[in-house]
């Protein structure tokens, strides 16, 4: 898993895997659904390489929030409930 080069999963910027563990951009591997929601620890379908300060802003919530957050759109916090109005 470590070895393959490839971006962030959730910025999609470079990882240099030769940072530092402790450094916000060094490498971490991350369930892409987390083992509190049911994800595998050990299945390297659900694996993926990402940053460490990526990792810890996703903590156990989907890599769709996720992404959104880290490109700084509007996301829905994961416990919202969809909101609609009438129109009169």
């Amino acid at each position: 898993m470590l070895a393959q080069q490839v971006p962030c999963a959730i910025c999609d910027r470079p990882i240099d895997d030769a940072i530092a563990w402790l450094d916000p951009m060094s490498v971490e591997v991350d369930e892409i659904i987390p083992v509190s929601h049911g994800g595998s620890a050990t299945d390297l379908r659900n694996l993926e390489k990402i940053h460490r300060c990526c990792n810890q802003l996703k903590s156990d919530k989907s890599l769709a929030w996720a992404r959104q957050k880290v490109k700084g759109a509007p996301a829905l916090k994961p416990t919202a409930i969809p909101f609609s109005t009438s129109d009169w």
